[in-house]
């Protein structure tokens, strides 16, 4: 769902992006969000550009944030949340996971304090 027509492009789509996870949906491909915006591809990625953003960093912010969430319900491997952020396999997960946080998904996972 996306958001008022004030808000940043950028939040409106992360918005997008957010919903579509939350869901177990795929992430939508850039044509489908521009149609929604009812603006061209080539203007969304000018827009986004404009805001420092781009459709990839959205949506590796939107599986970054979810990932880290996950993370928190131990009754989850490592596995099922690559699958839920929208992974094929774990190990693609765990080397974008690295990248976004610099550490691996268990090593984080150990950080975390119980509830």
């Amino acid at each position: 769902m996306l958001q008022s027509r004030k808000a940043p492009i950028s939040e409106r789509l992360r918005l997008n992006f957010n919903t579509s996870l939350a869901e177990r949906k795929p992430l939508p491909r850039t044509a489908a969000p521009a149609k929604q915006l009812s603006i061209g591809v080539t203007t969304l990625k000018r827009r986004l550009a404009e805001e420092g953003a781009s459709v990839k960093s959205i949506k590796e912010r939107s599986r970054c944030e979810l990932a880290l969430s996950l993370l928190n319900d131990r009754h989850l491997t490592i596995g099922d949340i690559a699958t839920h952020v929208g992974f094929s396999d774990a190990t693609a997960f765990r080397r974008a996971f690295k990248g976004w946080t610099g550490t691996s998904p268990h090593k984080y996972r150990l950080a975390i304090k119980p509830v």
